[in-house]
């Protein structure tokens, strides 16, 4: 079984280039192209246990405020929610999901590139998972500097392997 994970659709990621991005992966989902996949939408939320919060309390983001909502463009209520209050996705739920469906392949999608999408790579390539990144499912608040340079890191651990064309990701949507 493959998966798709969305990573922090919310109102507080938002701005031009991120948007782009988003609208590509909702297109994805408002299609079915994801109907024999399962999808595993992440949101960010600063809450007391948050390292931001406990190493960087001078940022308010993400608390109880508009933030934390989620972009108002597509429902994403049919899907499974997480939250994760650091870069790292990956909790015990989560990977109990992965042992339940024999999840072996993920396209990672959202926000942010250097940062979150790239942590979630590394994490799963090491517990033995293939991991997919296509550069126009994911994007940097910094901007194209953010974006390259987690596209950057992205290739030298997954290798071009990892890497798929917004093209041939619709190719691999259906292969079993």
């Amino acid at each position: 079984m493959k998966g798709i994970i969305v990573i922090d659709p919310q109102k507080g990621f938002e701005n031009p280039g991120t948007l782009k991005t988003f609208y590509r992966i909702f297109d994805i989902l408002r299609n079915d192209y994801s109907k024999f996949l399962k999808v595993y939408i992440f949101l960010f939320k600063n809450d007391e246990n948050s390292p931001f919060r406990k190493n960087m309390d001078w940022w308010p983001g993400f608390r109880e405020n508009e933030d934390c909502n989620l972009i108002d463009d597509y429902n994403l209520n049919n899907y499974k929610k997480y939250y994760h209050n650091k870069y790292s996705i990956i909790n015990n739920d989560f990977l109990n999901e992965i042992d339940k469906y024999s999840i072996k392949e993920f396209l990672i999608t959202g926000v942010e590139t250097d940062a979150s999408v790239l942590l979630s790579a590394m994490e799963l390539f090491d517990l033995g998972i293939k991991v997919l990144i296509c550069p126009d499912l994911v994007y940097s608040t910094y901007g194209d500097a953010g974006q390259n340079a987690g596209l950057f890191i992205i290739r030298k651990v997954l290798g071009d392997s990892g890497i798929i064309s917004y093209k041939n990701v619709f190719k691999w949507l259906y292969e079993m």
